[in-house]
């Protein structure tokens, strides 16, 4: 068995000291041990091979004693989430401790502990829904936004570097609703990083694609290099020894450690060395914000979204309120019917209008009606835009906002939970970026994103030492008050993604299991302009997905239709969701393509 981290025994030891210092008899629950040294080999290798499972089926879990369900590492983060549901821990407690090892195993690629991280969170004591913002803030010394350079670009790659969130709200989140010592939640994190794990082909896949970025630095030469030069290969034993550092830093000192403490000496070092103006005031002043969800109604249900001016929560709100008004028929499934298809479509592309918050351009399109996010989220407001998204040259007006959109990928993971009490919590967190980004950074094993270089324009429309606005998406949905789905998604088609497993859940009473089974399109993307220089997009769906009459029939509706294989997932949503029955309290939960789904198993009689 691998030896204990130092931060594991001194855990060990301050619990067991608490309980002898309580008395004799007193009946205390044991301390937890989220340790995965515990685990036998055969439940590591076990972990493994499910966090491995690229691009097979999807799978379900369904109890009543707490539930989880991943984006990807299902494996070992479900199951280091089931371990803080067994042991006490609530529905917030699971999710972030599952977060954190994500990024561990995922080397710091598509989400970092210097990235972001938002959820929604049902608290079953109070009743209340609660919604998390640990996005971005933008640096107090960058007063010329416009000059960042692009994710191309070498130059100064300090510039690109944003002030992050992920790890005062991992905080923030805790303090306010977890159970567990906040040290413990740390403690599988920490194990990998400092024992480390077998790496896959998949990592060496990202690795070598990103080999250039990846050992630009020092930082990164220490990382991603074994000893002889080369980059590791598959098989090799992966141990990020300065990331665990980090780690036990924050487990010992709390998100101080990286936003006043020696961690953001180093960050800030290292960013003024390479062009940026990120200063220490910039993350001593970060503070992740507590806000009120954004609401609406879809039928008889309420849909709680991140809160505003978030532009997510508005985002699902306003997309919920348009399917209702497509009045899908329950009894047909919308992807057997061209018709229905082509209104789910349209409701799921009303977001793209807004992406780049262009005021000239909702201008021409909505002339003196203001769509603000808080003006999206109103059910009239959004009647007068279906009626305007039923006209004849709807598609062209879609076209021309997708190619307003960015075209590069930025990577996420997603997670959602429920415990036996009632409370639910959907989250996702990111490094808002491709995978890794262009930095080259690294800070004490901690990857360092380019986000800013991604969104100039955003930067500029937020100010100096301001939030930018988070586009995530996750939500519940809510019967007489109690949650029955927790959705969080993502991916390029993650709100497309998100309406759709809505519809099956809510609308054709799917389970999540047999929603993630289900045909779904994955689109619109923007491919340029066609041979009239008009701006194009075609839905994507999978081959075998949808007969081939429908297609037939949505083309003749207007709708283009580009056919990928199975292996392609370059357009699509990932999703992880559960849903609730009121009356038994049970949780069916399900995470499509690489994730995974667990519950706890009911108490031996």
């Amino acid at each position: 068995m691998p030896i204990e981290t130092a931060l594991y025994r001194r855990c060990r030891q301050a619990a067991l000291a608490a309980l002898l210092a309580a008395g004799p008899g007193l009946a205390s629950p044991p301390p937890p041990d989220l340790s995965p040294a515990r685990w036998s080999a055969e439940q590591m290798a076990a972990n493994r091979e499910i966090d491995f499972r690229w691009q097979q089926p999807p799978v379900g879990a369904a109890g009543g004693h707490g539930v989880i369900a991943a984006t990807t590492f299902g494996g070992t983060a479900t199951r280091v989430g089931l371990d803080c549901l067994a042991q006490g821990g609530s529905a917030v407690d699971a999710a972030l401790a599952a977060a954190l090892v994500q990024t561990v195993w995922n080397l710091g690629s598509w989400t970092s502990f210097a990235g972001t991280l938002s959820m929604v969170v049902y608290d079953a004591e109070s009743g209340e829904v609660h919604t998390l913002d640990g996005g971005w803030n933008t640096v107090l010394g960058e007063t010329e936004p416009e000059t960042i350079p692009g994710p191309d670009s070498d130059e100064a790659p300090g510039r690109k570097v944003l002030v992050p969130g992920f790890m005062a709200a991992v905080e923030a989140a805790h303090d306010r609703f977890g159970r567990l010592p906040f040290a413990e939640l740390f403690e599988p994190a920490i194990y990998f990083a400092e024992e480390g794990f077998e790496l896959h082909a998949g990592h060496r896949w990202l690795v070598e694609n990103r080999r250039e970025v990846l050992t630009r630095l020092p930082g990164g030469r220490a990382i991603f290099l074994r000893p002889d030069g080369e980059l590791y290969e598959a098989g090799d034993l992966f141990r990020q020894p300065k990331l665990a550092a980090t780690l036990e830093g924050v487990a010992r000192e709390g998100a101080a450690y990286m936003y006043r403490g020696a961690w953001a000496e180093r960050l800030v070092a290292a960013v003024r060395e390479h062009g940026g103006r990120l200063a220490a005031r910039d993350l001593a002043s970060y503070r992740p914000a507590w806000r009120p969800p954004a609401r609406g109604r879809f039928g008889g249900y309420e849909v709680a979204g991140l809160g505003l001016p978030m532009p997510g929560g508005a985002d699902t709100v306003q997309a919920l309120q348009l399917l209702e008004l497509a009045g899908l028929d329950p009894a047909r499934h919308y992807t057997e019917d061209a018709a229905d298809l082509e209104r789910v479509i349209r409701a799921a592309h009303a977001a793209l209008l807004f992406l780049r918050d262009d005021r000239q351009f909702l201008g021409e399109l909505f002339g003196e009606r203001e769509w603000t996010p808080w003006a999206r989220v109103d059910p009239d407001l959004n009647r007068e835009l279906w009626q305007r998204m039923n006209r004849p040259d709807w598609l062209a007006t879609l076209g021309a906002a997708v190619a307003r959109r960015a075209e590069r990928a930025a990577h996420s993971d997603a997670i959602v939970a429920a415990d036996a009490d009632g409370n639910v919590v959907a989250l996702l967190h990111t490094i808002n970026t491709a995978l890794w980004g262009s930095t080259g950074l690294f800070v004490d094993g901690v990857s360092i994103s380019d986000a800013g270089g991604l969104q100039q324009r955003a930067v500029a429309a937020a100010g100096p030492g301001h939030r930018l606005l988070d586009s995530g998406h996750p939500f519940l949905v809510l019967e007489g008050g109690r949650p029955v789905v927790a959705s969080a998604s993502v991916g390029r088609g993650l709100h497309i993604t998100a309406v759709q497993h809505v519809a099956n859940l809510l609308v054709h009473g799917m389970s999540p299991l047999d929603s993630v089974r289900a045909p779904q399109f994955l689109g619109p993307f923007f491919e340029r302009f066609d041979h009239q220089k008009r701006p194009l997009t075609r839905e994507r769906v999978y081959a075998g997905t949808i007969s081939d009459e429908v297609l037939q029939r949505l083309a003749e509706l207007g709708r283009e239709v580009a056919i990928l294989e199975a292996g392609d997932q370059q357009f699509i949503g990932y999703w992880a969701g559960l849903k609730i029955d009121p009356a038994s309290g049970r949780v069916e939960a399900a995470a499509s393509h690489d994730g995974w789904a667990a519950a706890v198993p009911p108490p031996q009689p």
